[in-house]
């Protein structure tokens, strides 16, 4: 594409040149010197092109590796949470409280099963890792304090669009 460009451009500038040269307003050496200069100009213009379109591929491959870590973050904190709870440090209501005060929660909601004894089995899912090592050190302060928000499970993601 990037040489049918080039040409066009070209073949403009040559009828325009024909033109001037056949009514005598142009000389041969400015008609040198102006397809020169749009020959240089054109390739600076590639030059940029294909360093803006090496930037974009620098830049998706970077987020795919910010995403990929982020990946990784997240369940290792989903792996943090749970055994917090089936160890028993902390309760479920407690990490969700803390979750949505460092703003934790943003996909699906927390899928509970209890049994019968306050150790409770919880599955539950955030987007960001950021605060892990301060949940313990906050949870003893929370569980003293009545929490003024109540939980509410945010809506599962709508399902995928099929493909055509």
């Amino acid at each position: 594409m990037n040489k049918e460009w080039k040409n066009t451009l070209l073949k403009n500038q040559v009828k325009e040149v024909k033109y001037h040269r056949a009514e005598g307003l142009i000389s041969e050496e400015k008609i040198r010197n102006n397809v020169k200069e749009m020959n240089n100009s054109l390739d600076r213009l590639s030059d940029l092109l294909e360093k803006k379109r090496k930037k974009i591929a620098l830049q998706r491959i970077k987020l795919i590796v910010v995403t990929e870590e982020n990946k990784k973050l997240e369940e290792q904190y989903t792996l943090l949470k749970e055994n917090l709870l089936n160890s028993g440090v902390v309760r479920a209501e407690e990490l969700r409280q803390t979750d949505i005060k460092h703003g934790l929660c943003f996909q699906g909601s927390a899928s509970l099963n209890r049994s019968e004894n306050t150790k409770g089995k919880e599955s539950i899912f955030s987007s960001s890792p950021n605060h892990v090592f301060n949940l313990l050190s906050e949870e003893s302060s929370e569980a003293s304090e009545p929490s003024p928000t109540p939980f509410v499970p945010i809506p599962p993601p709508p399902p995928p669009l099929p493909k055509l």
